[in-house]
């Protein structure tokens, strides 16, 4: 839905336009996929349960130069990078991570954003100039080796499996022989353990570059195949992270995954993690001829993100049981001429909308059973205030030198209320348009309840009464502040298991000492 180029040294600067693994062995399949999003007969698994604690689970897609102490909001970077940061236009030529060719030093920031507290996965998108010897390759087409290659056959992408090999090697986990990096004499460093996942190109479905960047699913799996095999060779334990979808899709994961069956002698998943992304625009919108446009997004609610996402989560951990799953891209703009807007409602701001909207989405995502979601994104994207879809869709605002939006705030207070927690069920309200979710920490038996009515109407609801469990002796309940990374915090009586709160389309958040 967006492309994102690194233009300037020392300050990145992101255009987006609009219109704009074991090697392969036995046949290569080479059959187009059957469009759609519809959930397969074998996904009937409940919501499954995630291990990853809500603090990691909060995600936002950003650079390796941001600040870090901007990304202190959540707990995981997918931190954008393109081929030639590292190695330049020619497939050959040696790697450069530190005084890089954008001038960057990739060692000190990655140090310094795990340091933080935050882990990084890196999104490696986009071809070298001179990947087939012509110099005008384009960045989105896929990356084969040559000319005429079959885009279904992974022998075909050695280039990139050699490249993800280098990058592996060096922040990954594993010592690799120098011998083995094609890196200049005073960069040879391996297993330098700062990458936690690496993810292969990014929404490789589009349709609005031409058929030579839209990759079938078969094509995208051979790529895949060849990429983790290289990955895992530099460091078998980073993590692998399918590029994500630009439409969510289970029918395109579902024939990914029956190529590498038919294709690899493992039959796995060439992948840890099955990754996409999901917008809550109010119609079906075409990138490629964008008209008929509404001009809203919807709530998450509205939207059906929990249960869109759900299908996907199903089918992952019913037929890719030991994948994580992940929406890495969502989000909602605050100029309220774009698409991805909300409604107007009454005197609330976009910007106080926007910050309602996300966390209701990073809910959403937790009770459909996602292990990670990641908002788009950290910063604006537009320096111009510009009213096209995802300009505005930063936590930061960067027409006002990144000032923090209530977003920010709002994410950091999720975060830091559900440190230590997982989703574990929904409970029910009595009123069908008040959600409440339950969360409890991994290491004891405290918890929290969300709680929120999933309307856009600025419904409230006073004194409303919230049932715990028997046995809870304290209860505090955290309101969501602009200006505060931890709430406004108040301490509730309990009266016969149950406490008293006003409800409205704002999460509350209840701290308890004891969960169900």
């Amino acid at each position: 839905m967006k492309r994102l180029s690194k233009l300037v040294m020392g300050s990145l600067v992101v255009l987006l336009f609009f219109c704009s693994c074991k090697k392969n062995k036995g046949k290569v399949q080479t059959e187009e996929p059957v469009p759609g999003v519809q959930i397969p007969a074998e996904s009937t698994n409940p919501t499954q349960i995630s291990k990853i604690p809500m603090d990691k689970f909060i995600g936002v897609n950003g650079f390796h130069e941001d600040n870090v102490e901007f990304m202190q909001a959540a707990g995981t970077l997918r931190a954008y990078c393109n081929w030639d940061w590292f190695q330049g236009d020619n497939a050959g030529d040696q790697l450069i991570f530190q005084n890089s060719r954008g001038g960057w030093y990739f060692d000190d920031a990655f140090k310094k954003i795990k340091e933080s507290g935050v882990t990084v996965s890196m999104c490696f998108q986009g071809a070298i100039k001179n990947l087939q010897g012509t110099k005008t390759f384009k960045f989105n087409d896929k990356p084969v080796d040559r000319a005429g290659l079959s885009t279904t056959d992974p022998k075909s992408y050695q280039s990139i499996a050699n490249t993800l090999y280098q990058i592996a090697a060096r922040y990954g986990k594993t010592t690799v022989a120098p011998e083995k990096l094609n890196v200049p004499a005073n960069q040879k460093q391996s297993g330098l353990d700062l990458l936690e996942y690496m993810e292969v190109w990014n929404e490789q479905d589009k349709t609005w570059e031409g058929d030579n960047a839209k990759f079938s699913p078969q094509e995208y799996a051979a790529m895949l195949s060849a990429c983790y095999d290289k990955i895992k060779e530099a460091d078998p334990k980073m993590k692998v992270v399918m590029g994500g979808l630009a439409t969510l899709s289970v029918d395109y994961v579902k024939a990914m995954n029956e190529w590498f069956k038919a294709n690899r002698a493992d039959k796995k998943f060439a992948a840890d993690v099955v990754n996409a992304h999901i917008y809550a625009f109010a119609n079906n919108i075409d990138f490629g001829n964008p008209t008929g446009f509404v001009n809203t997004a919807e709530t998450p609610e509205d939207g059906k993100l929990k249960e869109k996402t759900k299908a996907l989560v199903d089918y992952t951990k019913a037929n890719i049981p030991n994948a994580e799953v992940w929406i890495s891209e969502f989000g909602w703009d605050t100029n309220p001429k774009s698409v991805l807007s909300p409604r107007k409602l009454n005197a609330l701001t976009m910007n106080e909308l926007q910050g309602r909207y996300i966390i209701r989405g990073y809910l959403a995502f937790a009770a459909a059973g996602v292990d990670q979601a990641q908002l788009f994104e950290l910063s604006d994207p537009s320096q111009n205030y510009i009213d096209t879809w995802f300009g505005t869709a930063g936590l930061l605002d960067r027409t006002l030198n990144f000032a923090k939006k209530p977003s920010w705030f709002y994410t950091y207070t999720l975060k830091n209320t559900l440190k230590n927690m997982v989703f574990i069920g929904e409970q029910t309200s009595g009123d069908p348009n008040i959600l409440i979710y339950k969360f409890k920490n991994m290491n004891n038996a405290e918890g929290v309840y969300a709680v929120w009515y999933k309307t856009r109407t600025d419904a409230t609801k006073n004194d409303f009464q919230l049932q715990l469990a028997a046995n809870a002796k304290s209860a505090t309940k955290i309101e969501l502040a602009d200006k505060s990374t931890t709430g406004n915090q108040s301490n509730l009586a309990i009266n016969k298991t149950m406490v008293t709160a006003n409800v409205s389309e704002r999460p509350i958040f209840i701290k308890v000492d004891v969960i169900n």
